[in-house]
């Protein structure tokens, strides 16, 4: 609990500081402000279940990838994708994927901060258990197991003044909460938290709206 207590800290830190003290670096230029029709996201992310089965916790994961894909209606509002995959070990794993809305701001300092709503499906592999044979002093280890999953988070990026400013930085927090039938050793409710950070590929462009002709 103190692992993920301290890498939520630090992530909320840094969208706070990226967020709010833009203003401390160079403005960027107009390319940068191009809203993106595309943006494919790749990066490295951590894995913080909650929860338990039998009293057994789940293990914290440090052995993450996330992919997402958001396509955006207009300036502001889009429809992303996002899949993940960690792999703590042979027996500790969680792959998701999920769908929904996706809504960003962009701010005068170039940063672009991000929220979205997701709704989909997690894989995920049982902790070991006790077994039920009291005289055994072994454990048991169930097979993994699908089940529903909400995504609420956010982020924000940064274009980058790489490849026409397409290349940008972002940094992702999610709040995942899964419900997950272990049968036959029972369920287990997951509140956790999934931290990423990597690039983020633009691509496209919306342009802003035109402005009515006026007659003469």
């Amino acid at each position: 609990m103190k692992n993920s207590l301290s890498f939520a800290a630090v992530f909320i830190a840094l969208f706070i500081s990226l967020s709010a003290g833009g203003q401390l670096i160079q403005a960027p230029s107009t390319a940068n402000h191009v809203p993106s029709k595309v943006d494919l996201f790749a990066g490295y992310s951590y894995w913080v279940p909650n929860g338990t089965v039998l009293g057994s916790p789940f293990p914290n994961d440090n052995k993450g990838m996330i992919f997402s894909g958001a396509y955006y209606l207009n300036r502001t509002v889009g429809l992303e994708i996002i899949g993940d995959w960690h792999l703590e070990n042979s027996n500790d794993s969680m792959q998701s994927i999920s769908i929904g809305p996706v809504y960003r701001r962009r701010l005068d300092s170039g940063f672009i901060p991000f929220i979205h709503a997701l709704a989909g499906a997690a894989h995920v592999s049982p902790p070991e258990v006790p077994a039920k044979d009291p005289a055994c002093y072994c454990v048991m280890q169930e097979s993994a197991a699908w089940g529903p999953q909400i995504t609420l988070g956010g982020g924000v990026d940064y274009p980058l003044p790489y490849f026409h400013h397409h290349l940008g930085a972002r940094v992702q927090a999610d709040y995942l909460y899964d419900h997950i039938d272990f049968e036959p050793i029972g369920h287990a409710n997951l509140n956790s938290g999934r931290f990423s950070a990597g690039v983020v590929w633009r691509l496209g462009v919306i342009a802003p709206p035109h402005s009515p002709k006026v007659k003469r």
